[in-house]
């Protein structure tokens, strides 16, 4: 099941990758909304079972066992060197080691909001909605972008 799922997500994420990098260098925001949006979608799709292997993937992604470390290198690495390949290309000056890091920070923000927990309603006394999947890629793309961003920005030197 974790195979079969990992493997729509990323099925979706490398079509719409290949698919923008085919007419031009893509901006930032579609590569984040091109990794984000699959997660997410999944995590909100009852009839697949999101809510279930949201907790699945989180659990596994943040366990140090063998075959939990296994499970994330075979399902996920591949799919990971292709997107922080792309983040280096769109984002010249971007150092390997903060597009790693960036990758690994932008896949957290995404595992956190991959299903509606309530949570930001609550939160937000109800101002949000984290069933809507539009507001959620749309709030955490600029998000994650920006911390892209001041990256390249320090390593030349400005700060941003």
């Amino acid at each position: 099941m974790f195979t079969r799922r990992s493997e729509a997500i990323n099925a979706a994420r490398i079509e719409r990758l290949d698919s923008l990098f085919a007419r031009e260098v893509p901006s930032l925001e579609e590569v984040l909304d091109t990794l984000l949006r699959p997660l997410i979608e999944l995590g909100h799709d009852e009839t697949r079972g999101g809510s279930y292997f949201s907790r699945l993937v989180v659990s596994v992604a943040a366990d140090r066992d063998q075959r939990s470390c296994a499970l994330i290198a075979d399902n996920y690495d591949p799919v990971a060197r292709r997107f922080i390949s792309a983040l280096m290309r769109i984002l010249p000056g971007l150092e390997e080691t903060d597009a790693v890091r960036g990758y690994l920070f932008v896949i957290g923000v995404g595992m956190t909001i991959m299903a509606p927990t309530g949570r930001l309603n609550r939160l937000s006394a109800n101002r949000c909605d984290d069933a809507d999947i539009d507001s959620m890629v749309e709030h955490a793309v600029p998000f994650a972008a920006a911390g892209l961003r001041k990256f390249v920005a320090r390593a030349a030197g400005n700060g941003g």
